[in-house]
């Protein structure tokens, strides 16, 4: 290229940058590609925000009304619950869009509660068989027993009635018999009446614990057979109790537990595949601990060498 033509270039880009149209054109070629990009951006967004029925949609409506609702459901009720489940849906895309979802406890405790359950129910159990029911059965047998079951007869000393007094008059009523001064035969005469009687036969604990407390029903295990006890606090007063027999339990048979075993081995079944996928998460989201503490340090590192994170 010779000087003349180089100067000529020179020349003609001086001439180009310098005229006011030249920025007018390329500051306009750019304000077109950033409206069209804005233009694309809103219409994504419009898009986005925009809240589609379809006709699952409208089942799903029916469905919830039928499940709790015995009334045939109307044309103009069904638009009335459409109109509410979409002011619903508009309510719960701003809140996203708010964030509100973020760091809220109940949220989370709730998205927690929905994965575990989605992870049990993408197991799949089949009904197990007798065999297999045999071998769960035999396995946890202490889990299949009835419950401990005792008879007793009780002389009753109402907080109600006596007061402060009921321990003391059934201390001084447990002391006479002790010392023979009065015979138990006509041990009906004493104390108060009690609403659910004085005599119990093969009674559970869990019907003594809703009767007369735990405290009372847990006592009856330690006492001895055909004697008098001491005064044992229930929640309505003092009782001195006589031990017809000794409390018995006795394990249950197969055949009594069949049904409730089958529930027992696939709860056991969905605890299990629920474990499995701790296990599948703690590889996927290992953790680690960003802290000077070190004590705390060392223990989070000897917990993230662990198998099995509950």
């Amino acid at each position: 290229m010779d000087v003349s033509h180089m100067v000529y270039a020179a020349s003609m880009k001086k001439l180009l940058y310098g005229t006011p149209i030249f920025w007018f054109l390329l500051s306009g070629f750019f304000l077109f590609i950033i409206d069209k990009y804005l233009s694309d951006q809103i219409i994504e967004n419009i898009e986005h925000s925009t809240i589609e029925i379809t006709d699952g949609d409208i089942q799903r409506i029916k469905d919830q009304w039928a499940a709790r609702s015995a009334v045939v459901l109307s044309d103009h009720l069904l638009l009335e619950l459409l109109k509410e489940d979409i002011q619903e849906t508009r309510m719960y895309k701003e809140a996203l869009s708010l964030g509100l979802d973020q760091d809220d406890v109940i949220i989370k405790r709730r998205l927690i509660q929905k994965l575990r359950f989605i992870s049990e129910d993408l197991a799949t159990f089949e009904k197990p068989d007798k065999i297999v029911l045999q071998n769960f059965f035999n396995k946890n047998k202490e889990n299949y027993i009835h419950a401990m079951r005792v008879s007793f007869k009780h002389i009753y000393f109402s907080f109600e009635t006596r007061g402060k007094e009921a321990k003391i008059e059934a201390s001084k009523l447990y002391s006479d018999f002790t010392k023979n001064i009065y015979s138990s035969d006509n041990w009906q005469t004493f104390g108060d009446p009690f609403m659910f009687g004085r005599s119990f036969n093969q009674t559970s604990s869990e019907q003594l614990s809703a009767k007369f407390g735990s405290d009372f029903s847990n006592k009856l295990v330690h006492l001895k057979k055909q004697y008098w006890s001491k005064p044992i606090l229930s929640n309505y007063g003092y009782h001195l109790v006589w031990l017809k027999q000794l409390p018995t339990s006795s394990e249950l048979t197969f055949a009594q537990v069949e049904h409730q075993l089958i529930e027992d081995y696939q709860a056991k079944q969905k605890q299990q595949a629920f474990q499995e996928y701790m296990q599948y998460l703690e590889k996927k989201y290992p953790f680690t601990f960003i802290g000077e503490n070190q004590n705390i340090s060392s223990a989070i590192k000897s917990l993230a060498t662990e198998k099995n994170i509950q």
